[in-house]
């Protein structure tokens, strides 16, 4: 069979499962015969962290605060609302036109659509029709994919907003390295920041990147306006507590939380009059990811994974220090001086942006890794132009851990029937109970089994990235 043929088979067969997985997909949010291999999925609450966004910008337009989640009947139940303020207005706004359901539907089929359209972008830029075809498999069939739709989960606005950088700054390797506002860059970062900010980790090597600088510039001060407006303008802080009060909780983050028992167990909940000042989306940044969970059998975050096994939880300055490895990385870029081999030291450091997440942040569900993929295909698209002996097995490790996505955890097989998990009326039960079962140890023996194939590969992916890295500035710099 001549090669051309076999790369058209090979590209019908990719886009063949991902359209027969896009419906498999949508056929188990409608049956969820799917759900069981997801942990976080046992209280069958599907659209768990949807209703929140409509609900937010409900109760902007009646006077409530924004993250006043149950203030506002909308939908079923809800988890809270933690995204950045503006994103009420952004998504809530047209999402709250339909009703709860129907909204979650719209939601679901455009979260398909924009992984296909992120697919379409990167692959335009692979050389051929096989590696096109892989990328929409890629994108949509990873079980965390499917966990984001399931969830509702604005989550999908980050990784489309890692395509659109990442696309960008592949641009930029093939020589559109030309000053000015660039479009997919500019959306990329403002579709982070008004979503889940992950992308500042990047920043200074976005700000290495001449051709950046400028969108960068733009990006930031379009997100400093827009965030000061929803701290001090009333309409859109109904609820604030005052400039004085919020250094005085950031100062103190003991004021800002308060413990609850319930069942024997402990729950740590914000305060109510800090709850309501906008200014709790970045004060919850900041401190939620210090709150160490181990046993939380849904979270699947490296310091989680680690804790648990050994029963001592990582020392601060490990978690700090893959932020400090890309900061450190990021200053390197500065040595290159090639604008093209300084845009893929970007690549690095926006892939190890996303991928610190997962070896130093404690919050971590199994829907974060979708953000992974976009990185994923980036260095699918970098290895065929890649030409240095020793970058291209790093490359070929770096895709082969990222594979594991495509694999399931091992939860289906340790689970425990006897608890009734995923189930409809499991649905019924209310948060506080919710809460006490992920709060409890009831998968403690299984735990490590359960988070193997998500955590370790991350990391190897992160050890890679950075070499990948640093083996680019030892190459090209001065």
């Amino acid at each position: 069979m001549m090669p051309a043929a076999r790369e058209n088979i090979e590209a019908r067969v990719f886009t063949a499962a991902a359209i027969i997985w896009a419906a498999v997909v949508f056929l188990s949010l409608r049956f969820h015969f799917l759900d069981p291999l997801i942990p976080t999925t046992w209280h069958g609450r599907m659209g768990f962290d949807f209703f929140a966004v409509p609900r937010a910008f409900i109760n902007l337009r009646h006077g409530v605060s924004i993250y006043a989640t149950r203030a506002c009947a909308y939908g079923p139940y809800s988890t809270w609302y933690p995204y950045h303020p503006a994103l009420a207005l952004l998504a809530g706004s047209w999402l709250s036109l339909f009703p709860p359901w129907g909204a979650f539907w719209v939601f679901a089929a455009a979260s398909v659509a924009a992984l296909a359209l992120c697919a379409r972008l990167l692959g335009g830029l692979c050389p051929d029709s096989s590696s096109r075809g892989f990328l929409y498999f890629l994108f949509l069939f990873p079980l965390p994919v499917y966990l984001m739709i399931w969830n509702g989960q604005m989550h999908v606005f980050l990784v489309a907003a890692f395509a659109l950088m990442l696309y960008d700054l592949l641009l930029q390797t093939r020589g559109d390295v030309k000053d000015g506002l660039r479009p997919w860059l500019l959306a990329g970062i403002l579709l982070s920041l008004f979503s889940k900010p992950l992308v500042l980790l990047a920043l200074p090597a976005l700000a290495a990147v001449k051709a950046c600088r400028k969108t960068l510039l733009w990006a930031l001060l379009t997100y400093a306006l827009v965030s000061v407006l929803f701290i001090i303008v009333p309409a859109l802080n109904p609820q604030g507590i005052g400039i004085a009060a919020l250094l005085d909780v950031a100062a103190h983050p003991d004021r800002m939380f308060r413990f609850q028992t319930y069942n024997g167990v402990r729950l740590m909940t914000y305060r109510p009059e800090v709850l309501g000042d906008n200014a709790i989306h970045w004060l919850n940044m900041r401190f939620r990811s210090q709150v160490s969970q181990p046993q939380h059998f849904e979270l699947m975050a490296l310091p989680s994974f680690v804790e648990d096994i050994f029963g001592v939880a990582l020392p601060g300055f490990l978690l700090k220090l893959p932020a400090l490895l890309i900061l450190g990385l990021s200053v390197a870029l500065l040595r290159i001086t090639d604008a093209a081999a300084r845009a893929k030291g970007a690549i690095y450091v926006v892939a190890l942006t996303g991928l610190a997440f997962f070896v130093s942040y404690q919050t971590v569900y199994e829907y974060h890794y979708a953000m992974l993929l976009p990185g994923i295909a980036s260095l699918v698209i970098l290895f065929n132009a890649e030409k240095d002996a020793v970058s291209l097995p790093l490359i070929k490790c770096y895709c082969a851990a990222g594979a594991m996505l495509l694999v399931p955890t091992s939860y289906y097989f340790l689970s425990n029937r006897a608890y009734g998990f995923h189930r409809a009326i499991t649905a019924t039960m209310n948060d506080v109970y919710v809460a006490v079962f992920t709060g409890g140890h009831i998968y403690d023996w299984a735990l490590p089994l359960m988070r193997l194939n998500r955590v370790l590969p991350a990391a190897l992916m992160f050890v890679l990235a950075f070499a990948l890295g640093c083996r680019l500035v030892l190459r090209e710099g001065e």
